[in-house]
């Protein structure tokens, strides 16, 4: 009878070594998931960051030279000039959503 209860004793001791080795197994690939899914966001961010530092020289590149042929427009009453400067602005402005939404699909990888 000892014996008996010994022996299942001593399975169910295996059993519960078992699964706390799958647990164990399970949470160690979980962390490694994580980890590499972290990495994954941050090279996104990296490249979205850079991205967006491209976008915002060039785009204020063109904008400031688009606002000094405004200036040069007013100066010298050139309504087209003026009008071809307010539409590379327009142009601009409307480039932004556009953007964003790159921006944002390399950020979050979407």
């Amino acid at each position: 009878m000892k014996y008996e209860f010994l022996l299942s004793k001593t399975c169910d001791a295996g059993e519960a070594v078992l699964n706390n080795i799958q647990n164990i197994l399970t949470y160690e690939t979980y962390c490694a998931q994580a980890q590499i899914y972290r990495k994954y966001l941050q090279q996104n961010r990296e490249k979205a960051e850079l991205y967006y530092k491209n976008f915002k020289t060039f785009n204020d590149k063109i904008f400031n030279q688009a606002i000094e042929i405004l200036d040069i427009a007013i100066n010298e009453a050139n309504t087209d000039l003026a009008q071809s400067a307010m539409d590379m602005i327009n142009t601009m402005k409307s480039t932004y959503p556009d953007f964003y939404k790159a921006h944002n699909k390399q950020l979050f990888g979407k």
